[in-house]
């Protein structure tokens, strides 16, 4: 296993300490962009991944076998 570096170290144990001390705050929109972002993240790479498909076996489809 890998040791943690020394800043992660401490980003761990500043957090620990906040949520300890109840100091801790989360910034709502920040995750709500995040997610946002992940989202239209996985939208493009399915978009790519149909565009692909599309272009291997052409505009119709698999043809039937």
């Amino acid at each position: 296993m890998r040791t943690p570096s020394a800043p992660l170290t401490e980003t761990v144990t500043h957090l620990k300490e906040q949520i300890a001390s109840r100091t801790y705050h989360v910034d709502s929109r920040a995750v709500a962009r995040e997610m946002l972002f992940k989202l239209r993240m996985m939208r493009l790479a399915k978009n790519q991944q149909r565009q692909r498909h599309m272009s291997v076996s052409g505009p119709g489809g698999p043809s039937p076998e």
